[in-house]
């Protein structure tokens, strides 16, 4: 049961959030986006490219979907490693 609850927390976040940045983006012009999250550590990922892939690609793709239908020059997606990289999608 607790696998259910945590799909559901997740897939409502992702709504949430979708339903957040669309609201913005109708009412302001941005420059850029920029995101964070916080699943990295200064020894690297904290889930491995297999739970990445499955948990995190599918909701980061409805959002960087949303971003892609408003103009703007940069998105970046922050991950927290402590090697000081982040990700360019443009």
């Amino acid at each position: 049961m607790r696998h259910l609850h945590d799909g559901i927390k997740r897939a409502y976040l992702t709504q949430l959030t979708l339903i957040v940045i669309e609201k913005v983006l109708k009412e302001v012009k941005i420059d850029y986006s920029d995101w964070w999250e916080d699943m990295c550590f200064r020894g690297g990922p904290l889930i491995s490219p297999k739970l990445f892939e499955k948990l995190m690609v599918p909701r980061y793709k409805r959002i960087t979907d949303l971003l892609a239908k408003y103009p703007k020059d940069i998105t970046v997606w922050d991950c927290c490693s402590s090697k000081g990289r982040s990700i360019l999608i443009n």
